[in-house]
């Protein structure tokens, strides 16, 4: 069964069974977010000061249509509103410094899903995409973006970073993929767990390109730093002491723990399939989406002692990373 498939099946179940009145009431408002999640399309913001690229970009997806998404043009900088996607492609001439203050508002869970894209055309190639600016602009990309994608705008096939390769629009997919199919899981968690459905799917194998041509280790402490700097985004919101009972801090507490386990266990999976993945990147993988269906659950269930053990077990993930990181 194709993902598209699986999400309607989910997505109806899940709406015949928050209509039926069976769920107690915590359970009711958990389903409905699970619920405004999968139904929701994913949204793609295209940004960043070179309109060339962005226009060019724009039409480039328009013409592959990737399904369940919407696209949005930020073609101003009040335009820019990082609260409302699901994905960011930022296009640049050189991402300065102003742009970079304009970058830190943006919250983790989306820089991970971001695009950084330095736009040149056959002129400006070797200013903007020489090997210097290039090793800069990946620094860059490797500590806020999932990637860094260069283009060059009317180039002839063939050509070096040639204007919207497949390579990026795929890229841009995968990640949509990703969402849909992250929605998805957390959807068949929550129907498994009131009514017995089969499994959630797997998602289908993708390619870190980034990454495929590492040594094992590197690839390991590149996908545990990756891991880590999710992690660490969420860490301000977990520092509050948990010794009260507040029932609305202890539900913000798990909240904030299912956001940061399921995005987690997006960022864990794409690295899987990379040239050097380990058995225990694997197993940690595996760890982190069992986690964050575990923390949906104990998300439902509320009260002091579940925020404790969902916030345990971040911990326990995070400790498991570093020992990856280190190795």
């Amino acid at each position: 069964m194709s993902l598209a498939e699986t999400h309607g099946e989910v997505l109806e179940t899940l709406r015949d069974l928050l209509q039926s009145g069976a769920l107690p009431a915590g359970a009711q408002d958990a389903g409905g977010r699970v619920l405004a999640e999968i139904a929701a399309k994913t949204r793609i913001l295209i940004a960043g000061p070179e309109s060339a690229g962005r226009d060019a970009l724009a039409n480039a997806l328009c013409a592959q249509a990737i399904p369940e998404t919407e696209l949005f043009v930020a073609d101003t900088p009040a335009a820019f509103d990082p609260a409302s996607a699901d994905v960011c492609i930022w296009c640049t001439a050189a991402f300065s410094a102003s742009e970079a203050q304009v970058w830190e508002m943006v919250p983790n869970r989306l820089k991970q899903m971001s695009f950084l894209v330095p736009v040149a055309n056959q002129m400006t190639v070797p200013e903007r995409l020489n090997e210097a600016q290039l090793s800069y602009l990946q620094a860059i990309a490797t500590e806020e973006f999932y990637g860094l994608f260069p283009i060059v705008l009317g180039a002839q096939p063939g050509m070096h970073y040639a204007e919207f390769s497949t390579t990026l629009l795929g890229e841009i997919a995968t990640v949509v993929s990703w969402q849909r199919t992250a929605a998805t899981d957390k959807a068949c968690a929550f129907v498994d767990t009131y009514c017995g459905n089969p499994t959630p799917p797997k998602s289908d194998d993708v390619d870190v390109a980034a990454t495929s041509q590492l040594p094992q280790n590197a690839v390991i402490r590149n996908a545990a730093q990756h891991a880590l700097s999710v992690l660490a985004g969420y860490a301000g919101d977990l520092a509050p002491e948990m010794a009260g009972d507040d029932p609305e801090t202890l539900v913000r507490i798990l909240t904030t723990c299912s956001t940061a386990a399921d995005e987690l266990a997006e960022t864990m999976h794409p690295h899987l399939n990379a040239g050097g993945a380990s058995r225990e990147l694997a197993l940690l993988s595996e760890d982190a989406r069992t986690a964050a269906d575990n923390i949906l659950l104990l998300s439902i269930e509320g009260g002091l002692e579940p925020a404790i053990c969902a916030v345990t077990t971040l911990l326990q993930l995070r400790r498991e990373l570093e020992v990856l990181n280190a190795a």
